[in-house]
């Protein structure tokens, strides 16, 4: 199953593309669930995660596709994100955005058809390669995708989850938290914090850069956390 967004402010085209995404499902067999969306402020105020492709409308009032699309790659930079448009030149701009590709308006089923299968292509590819994690939060319990965990600090038993969706809270210890956590990837800085090596921006002396935060490396640790590091780096270039 993947989940299809449609951003567009013309009625008739969003009547089009729904019943092609449903005539798309029975000549692929696969279970789309497509949302559609008449404003593009509501949509990024009301974005949600789940999405596996995103359908822009790029003449738009109020925030057009691009201005859209910039906004959704601030917080989101792996959804795929296809273009609608009556000029292809517009589109062009969508490098800007990493934009997969582009469908003309007036939509054609045909040309709509091979870029929908391209997209769901790249879908089905990345779930094979997904790895997820549940994290037992304050009120149930969250299941994410493993690289989408930035790094973990607990102060006293209060643990905070720090991720691209948000940050989640939970009650518990350091050990439980790197018990769940595979510890290839996901090591302690220092008795308070355990970071995601995968988005180490700068390791220098003492202290490691994780996305918008730096952190201080415990001498007891340093030696260690350099060297799993430098193994992490190395066994992705292999």
């Amino acid at each position: 199953m993947y989940k299809i967004a449609i951003v567009d402010d013309e009625f008739e085209a969003l009547e089009t593309l729904e019943d092609y995404f449903k005539r798309f499902e029975k000549e692929y067999d696969e279970t789309l669930v497509v949302q559609m969306y008449k404003n593009s402020i509501n949509f990024i105020e009301e974005y949600s995660f789940d999405f596996d492709v995103i359908f822009l409308d790029i003449d738009m009032p109020q925030m057009d596709g691009l201005k859209l699309a910039h906004r959704i790659r601030k917080i989101d930079e792996n959804v795929i994100i296809v273009f609608v448009t009556f000029l292809s030149k517009y589109a062009i701009k969508g490098y800007e955005v990493n934009a997969l590709d582009y469908v003309l308006k007036p939509l054609e089923y045909d040309s709509f058809k091979l870029k929908v299968k391209r997209a769901i292509d790249i879908c089905a590819q990345r779930n094979a390669n997904k790895k997820y994690i549940t994290i037992p939060c304050v009120g149930q319990d969250i299941t994410i995708e493993q690289s989408e965990l930035y790094y973990v600090e607990i102060n006293i038993h209060t643990i905070t989850y720090y991720t691209s969706r948000g940050n989640f809270t939970a009650y518990g210890t350091m050990q439980s938290v790197e018990e769940f956590l595979p510890s290839d990837i996901f090591l302690k800085c220092n008795r308070s914090c355990l970071v995601n090596l995968e988005y180490v921006k700068r390791l220098e002396q003492n202290k490691v850069t994780i996305a918008d935060r730096t952190f201080e490396i415990s001498r007891s640790r340093k030696k260690d956390f350099v060297k799993a590091f430098y193994d992490y780096v190395f066994s992705k270039v292999e």
